[in-house]
Order: structure tokens, then sequence, then C-alpha cells
């Protein structure tokens, strides 16, 4: 009995150790700060070297756009001119397929970056994890750890594949192995809250049998198709004979 009380207090002592060696010292805490500063102001400096860039990329395309219709200018003068050979060579250079190289919503997929990375996306809605545990990407806002009734915010793009009830499941082929969306708007989720309030019993019971419910809908959908093709087969058959 003493030796195995002697092995749980050497345990328990290894663990301390673990965990103290885990907390940061005050240089290590001073250090990080300094370089969470430092990226921050490089990636705000960055935001605004992309939209100088896109302001001047549309005065490019504004002049190469005028350019483009003196070039057809020039050419109607030449035919008028009777030069045809002129008309049919204006001599445009590396300026005449330029417009169609330039990059197009270059800063609003900058814009996006930001706002996704340091949590103030403008187009972000509300949603709540239904997983019991859901990995996001991490983020200067969250370490993307998520549990079940978090609430995240994420963009229309982010939020699709999450929303499915379809969702194929990795390495599988099945037509009925899938998993259920992982994520729902935080009005179905208050909605859901009510409902299990007013039935008397708990919130994540309210959201297994929404989910439970979905996925058989998602199965039923599935399956008809396949039944209708074999009525379809079968009737064929039928027809031969």
């Amino acid at each position: 009995m003493r030796g195995r009380l002697e092995a749980y207090k050497r345990a328990q002592a290894q663990l301390e150790r673990a965990i103290a060696a885990l907390v940061p010292t005050e240089e290590q805490t001073s250090t990080r700060q300094r370089h969470q500063r430092e990226f921050r102001e490089t990636a705000e400096s960055r935001l605004e070297c992309d939209r100088k860039a896109e302001h001047l990329l549309e005065q490019l395309r504004a002049v190469l756009l005028k350019r483009g219709e003196l070039s057809e200018q020039l050419a109607a003068c030449a035919v008028r001119l009777e030069l045809p050979a002129f008309a049919s060579d204006l001599g445009g250079g590396p300026f005449t397929n330029l417009l169609g190289t330039l990059p197009e919503n270059g800063l609003t997929a900058s814009e996006r970056w930001y706002g996704r990375f340091f949590g103030e996306d403008k187009d972000a809605k509300s949603y709540v994890i239904v997983d019991d545990a859901l990995i996001l990407p991490e983020t200067w806002a969250s370490d993307g750890i998520c549990h079940f009734g978090d609430v995240v915010q994420l963009d229309d793009q982010q939020a699709h594949e999450l929303l499915r009830d379809d969702r194929p499941v990795p390495g599988s082929n099945a037509r009925w192995e899938f998993l259920p969306a992982s994520i729902i708007t935080l009005g179905d989720y208050q909605a859901l809250a009510k409902k299990a309030d007013e039935s008397g019993y708990s919130l994540p019971i309210a959201v297994l049998l929404m989910r439970r419910e979905r996925s058989e809908a998602v199965r039923e959908k599935r399956q008809q198709p396949q039944g209708v093709r074999l009525s379809e087969r079968m009737e064929k058959s039928l027809q031969a004979r």
C-alpha cells in the first residue's frame, strides 16, 4: 500500500513539474507580446499596401481602357486616310494585352483574410457548435478548439460545408455514410433551446433529435433515386421478356 502511495506521489509531482514547464516566464511572455504586436502591425501595413496597389491598378485599368479607345479611333482614322496596312498594325506592343492580365478582386481577398484572421469580418454571422468537439483553423481571435454550445463567427464561405447535413465521411464512398452538420445558426439554436425548455428535456437531447431527424431525411432522399432507377430496370426487364 505504501509503495503504491509513493508511486502516486511521484506521478503527481511529475505532472506538476510538466504543468509548471508550460507556464511562460515573464521574459517569454514579454517576448511573445512583442512578436504579437509586430505581427499585427506588419499585417496592417501589408493591407495598406494592398489598398494602394488596388488604387494604382484601378488607375492603370482606366489608362489602358482609354488607350484601347484611342487605338480604335486611330484605326478608324487610318481607314479614312486609306491606310489599311497601318489600320491593321497600330504597334500595340506589350500594352495591348496588359489589361487582361491585371488581377481582379485582389483587395477583397486581402480584406477577407485580414477580417477572418483578426476576428473583424463584417460579413461574419453567428453559428453554434453542435458537435461534441470541432477544430477550426486557428486565428488571432481564436485557438480554433470548439465544443458543443460554443458560438463562433463565420462568413458564408466558411460555414457552407459545416452546415451540410450530408458531408462525406473521409475514406468512405458508401452512400449511407455521411456526417451531419457541425454547426447551426444562432436562431435555430435559440429555437431548439426554447423547444427543449417547453418539452422538459435537455438542450443536448433536443439537438440530438434534430440531427437525427435531418439525417433520416438525407437517407430517404438518397434512397429514393436509387429505388426509382431499380424500378425502371425491373420494368425494362419485364418488357424485354
